[in-house]
């Protein structure tokens, strides 16, 4: 089955679906978390998701404009505008975006891949265990390996080579071939260093998450940092 455009926008819907029903019991103290992706909280991180579900082509134009082009405050001054007063109403705001199918670009799968992405930044440091299906991670995966799109996804995938043991993906430069093994890398990593692998029910418990796990490497040893040439690295699993 083709990715189509309306696959992909039910593919957006579902993982909303999904990541709203893991947080419909968010507390004050889940919302204050660091999520896994920098300085922001769940509730920030969340609330960025609600502000890339409404926000089209002209208004994402004007704002980066209005931000000189400064990326870190156009993602700031919106996701303020979806942050509710209490954990319970800034879940409502993500809620309420959920049938949206709105976008700055026509990359639909990039939109799908900030949900996954974002989705596995909340769920981790919170302990639940649920994960995008297969098939959809592993196009969003290929996408990443395959182009350069909001983050050097394709530039830093040179050279290594991926795949996974739960999914057809497997990658190197961008191509699919049989190469390295493990579960597919925690949300779309051909370069991002973060993928989903197979869906399981939700489990909340370590408060951190499960540990990471690195890639098998039965090519030689692998390096967190990338060098010239061809190489190998450990990357981060559910």
């Amino acid at each position: 089955m083709d990715w189509i455009k309306d696959r992909q926008w039910s593919a957006i819907g579902q993982e909303r679906e999904r990541l709203a029903a893991d947080l419909d019991t968010l507390t004050e103290r889940d919302c204050r978390t660091q999520a896994q992706c920098g300085s922001w909280t769940v509730e920030e991180t969340l609330a960025h998701l609600t502000a890339a579900a409404s926000i089209g082509r002209w208004r994402w134009l004007r704002s980066i404009i209005g931000s000189r082009f400064n990326a870190d405050l156009h993602n700031r001054r919106r996701l303020d505008e979806h942050l509710g007063g209490s954990p319970a109403e800034t879940h409502q705001h993500f809620t309420a975006a959920i049938p949206n199918r709105i976008e700055p670009s026509n990359a639909t799968w990039a939109w799908l891949g900030e949900v996954i992405v974002h989705g596995a930044d909340i769920r981790r440091p919170l302990g639940i265990t649920t994960t995008p299906q297969v098939d959809t991670v592993t196009f969003v995966a290929e996408n990443y390996a395959a182009r350069d799109f909001a983050v050097a996804s394709h530039t830093t995938a040179k050279g290594i080579a991926l795949s996974a043991t739960n999914s057809p993906f497997a990658t190197v430069l961008g191509q699919r071939c049989p190469v390295r093994s493990g579960p597919r890398p925690r949300h779309g990593d051909g370069g991002t260093r973060r993928t989903p692998a197979q869906p399981h029910r939700v489990r909340r418990g370590h408060p951190h998450g499960a540990p990471p796990q690195p890639l098998t490497n039965p090519g030689g040893p692998t390096s967190p940092t990338p060098k010239a040439g061809n190489r190998r690295e450990s990357v981060e699993v559910i």
